[in-house]
């Protein structure tokens, strides 16, 4: 897997997440995300997507660790505005039934235009899109 988006993304955040780092590195997504002068809806959508990417890192690549190396990489081409986050863990399904948890995925994929999922042996990436509209 290539682990990241093409040349033209930034690496907002590197290094080891865990449970205490998934709300200042949420804080960073809605910081860069009202850099780029999105509307509220989008830049809510951005940190929440990212959020729960981030946390699925905790939950299921790294449960075992309780932490583990994730990178976040953004871009913004034009109209179009992509987050990454990639995990180098191992793939983990929850101990018990997750209940009223277990929705990231399905969050992500409604709060954005696409959302795309890979995951092989050397980790997981989770890629979010969002097309604005056209002025």
């Amino acid at each position: 897997m290539s682990h990241g988006p093409g040349d033209t993304a930034t690496v907002l955040f590197s290094g080891d997440m865990s449970a205490q780092k998934l709300g200042p590195v949420r804080q960073m997504l809605r910081d860069w995300a009202t850099a780029q002068g999105l509307d509220e809806d989008t830049v809510h959508a951005i940190m929440l997507s990212g959020y729960e990417a981030l946390a699925n890192t905790v939950e299921h690549a790294y449960r075992e660790q309780g932490s583990g190396t994730v990178e976040v990489h953004v871009d913004r081409s034009g109209d179009v505005v992509t987050v990454t986050v990639c995990d180098f863990g191992q793939w983990r399904d929850p101990a018990a039934p997750p209940g009223l948890r277990g929705r990231g995925l399905v969050l992500i994929d409604r709060l954005g235009t696409e959302a795309e999922v890979s995951t092989t042996g050397g980790g997981t990436e989770v890629r979010m899109t969002w097309r604005l509209p056209s002025n």
